[in-house]
C-alpha cells in the first residue's frame, strides 16, 4: 500500500546543495533591537521536524545531533529536507557572546501539497492515537517511517548506517511557525545575506514556545571560510550596538517535552 501511495506523488524532485550559514540565537529584546534594521516585509515558513525515538531517546537530537529532518513549507513550494551538517560548527568569540558558523549538506525532495498533507495526517492520527493509549498509533507512525524513507532515500543513506538496528519508530517532534525578515548588507568589505527569525514552536502536546535568531549567509562568489563568516555576522551585531543581554541560550525545551510525553505512552510502543 505504502509504495503504492507514494507512486503517485506528484512531484519528487530530489537534490542535494551545501548549506553554508553563520547564526546567532537572540531573545526578544536582541529581536526587537534588529528588527527596526530589516524592512518590514516577512515571509512565512512553517517546519514540521521528525525524530527517531526507540524508547528512551531521539536518536538525531542526542545521538546524531548533526542530522534534521523536517517537512518545510514556503510561499512557492514544499519539501523533505534532511540536513546533515559537514563538521562541528566554529564557535566564534564576538566580544562576550558566540557566533556559530559551519556547512551543512542538504537532501531535499520536493512533493505536493497534497503529499505534504498524507505525511502530516500521518504524524497527527498518529499523535491522536496516542493520546487515546490505542496501538493503532504504531500503524500511522510506521506508514509515515515507510514513507520518508521511500522519498528521501539520498538522504537517508547519509547516517542509516549510524542508527541502531533495534527497533525504532520515527515520530513528529515539534513544529515551527516562522516569521523571516530579510537583508543584504555589506560588513568588512564583503556582501552578506541576512535572516531575521521569529518562531512560535510547539511540541507534539500543543505547548508553545517563542524563539529568535539571525542567521547569515555569503551573498557573492567569494569562497568564504567558517571564520570570515562568523566575523562578518559579528561585525554586523556590534555595529548594531548588539550586546550580550540580548542573547539566548540554544536549548529546546519543546524537545524535551515531546520526549517527555513520549516516554510517559511506552506501553502504548511496547518499549
Amino acid at each position: 500500500m505504502i509504495h503504492l501511495l507514494i507512486s503517485l506523488f506528484a512531484i519528487q524532485i530530489s537534490h542535494a546543495e551545501i548549506q553554508f550559514e553563520a547564526r546567532v540565537p537572540l531573545n526578544k529584546s536582541g529581536f526587537n533591537k534588529l528588527k527596526r534594521i530589516f524592512p518590514h516585509k516577512y515571509k512565512k515558513r512553517s517546519d514540521l521536524y521528525f525524530e527517531i525515538y526507540n524508547g528512551s531517546s531521539f536518536l538525531l537530537s542526542e545521538k546524531l545531533p548533526e542530522v534534521k529532518m523536517r517537512i518545510k513549507e514556503k510561499d512557492s513550494n514544499e519539501e523533505i529536507q534532511i540536513s546533515i551538517k559537514k563538521d562541528e560548527p566554529l564557535q566564534y568569540s564576538c566580544q562576550g557572546f558566540y557566533v556559530f558558523s559551519g556547512k551543512k549538506d542538504a537532501f531535499e525532495t520536493e512533493l505536493s501539497a497534497s503529499d505534504i498533507d498524507l505525511l502530516k495526517e500521518y504524524s497527527n492520527r498518529g499523535l491522536g492515537y496516542l493520546l487515546k493509549d490505542d496501538r493503532m498509533a504504531l500503524h500511522q507512525f510506521d506508514q509515515l517511517k515507510n514513507t520518508i524513507v521511500d522519498v528521501t532515500q539520498e538522504g537517508l543513506q547519509h547516517f542509516n548506517s549510524k542508527i541502531p538496528r533495534n527497533r525504532y519508530f520515527v515520530v513528529p517532534s515539534n513544529s515551527a511557525e516562522r516569521k523571516r525578515y530579510e537583508l543584504t548588507t555589506r560588513t568588512l568589505s564583503k556582501s552578506i545575506d541576512l535572516t531575521l527569525k521569529s518562531s512560535v514552536v510547539s511540541d507534539v502536546t500543543g505547548q508553545k514556545y517563542e524563539s529568535y535568531e539571525v542567521e547569515a549567509q555569503p551573498n557573492d562568489g567569494h569562497q568564504w571560510s567558517e571564520l570570515e563568516l562568523a566575523k562578518a555576522l559579528c561585525q554586523f551585531l556590534l555595529d548594531n550596538k548588539f550586546e550580550s543581554q540580548d542573547l539566548t541560550d540554544d536549548s529546546h525545551p519543546e524537545l524535551n517535552a515531546s520526549l517527555n510525553y513520549y516516554h510517559s505512552k511506552n506501553s502504548v510502543f511496547n518499549f
